[in-house]
């Protein structure tokens, strides 16, 4: 089987998605499958084996990155992408885009009571995106 992971890095001593991602690639390889990592952005620190790399460095869902990613799972026939992202982001946009013919696991790495805890600091930015973030003063009255 030909197995497509689309994470932030496969360096094991970065974090927990990288070091989950590092774990999974060495047990699928091991099996005898075929793994390819594409990197949603290239960073200064290049030693990270084996990792292909999108070419629009600046976004993950970008014209570019979707051709790019799209061609290569068609010319490596990749059965299956799995994203292994940290939550929500263009990145599963991204791998929304993939081809039919190649099924799609979305892993979301994340604390569900994060948006709770930190609310404070996200909530201008929500109204924001709704062009509403001069309610966000409101917020701050005790009223």
């Amino acid at each position: 089987m030909r197995i497509a992971y689309l994470c932030p890095s496969i360096n094991p001593v970065k974090g927990g998605i990288e070091r989950v991602t590092y774990i999974l690639r060495n047990y699928f390889i091991a099996k005898g499958h075929t793994v390819y990592c594409i990197a949603l952005r290239q960073e200064e620190n290049k030693n990270e084996e084996d990792l292909i790399f999108l070419p629009d460095n600046c976004a993950d869902y970008t014209p570019g990155n979707v051709t790019f990613l799209n061609e290569f799972l068609i010319k490596n026939n990749v059965d299956i992408l799995i994203a292994q992202l940290g939550g929500p982001s263009s990145g599963s946009e991204l791998a929304a885009s993939a081809p039919k013919s190649v099924k799609k696991i979305a892993c979301l790495h994340l604390d569900i009571l994060d948006s709770v805890r930190h609310f404070g600091a996200n909530k201008y930015m929500l109204l924001k995106k709704m062009h509403v973030g001069f309610l966000a003063q409101l917020f701050e009255n005790n009223i």
